[in-house]
């Protein structure tokens, strides 16, 4: 894939994140009845912190939208994070602890993540 095409994944997984953020952040109760998550926690800090490292995480692929190969290290970072989502979501899932609904979302990490290790098999490793 181009340095273009690369910059666009980047680019749309920032806003993955930051759209999944916004939706938690506008809509709580809506958001965790739609996932089948339960009650929202009960102290508002744990949503609070997970959404802010979604934004975060966001931001990170939203850098490496800008110039890929300068920002290798940061997409080694998300793939890292993206996985471990995937990860521990079906992990959940499968001892009955996550729903289809909320995997199916999660899926989006895993097809990321893929995105992301092929972006660091392939794309040049530094500029020139």
């Amino acid at each position: 894939m181009s340095t273009e095409g690369w910059k666009k994944v980047f680019l749309s997984g920032a806003f993955f994140n930051w759209i999944f953020a916004a939706f938690i952040t506008v809509a709580p109760g809506f958001a965790f009845d739609i996932l089948d998550l339960g009650a929202l926690p009960e102290n508002p800090i744990w949503l609070a912190l997970f959404v802010w490292l979604v934004v975060v995480f966001g931001y990170g692929y939203y850098r490496v939208s800008k110039n890929p190969v300068a920002h290798r290290d940061i997409a080694i970072l998300g793939t890292i994070g993206k996985l471990g989502v995937f990860a521990i979501i079906a992990g959940c899932w499968f001892i009955g602890l996550a729903s289809t609904i909320f995997l199916i979302v999660v899926g989006g990490d895993l097809v990321y993540s893929l995105l992301f290790i092929w972006f660091l098999q392939t794309a040049p490793k530094e500029a020139g």
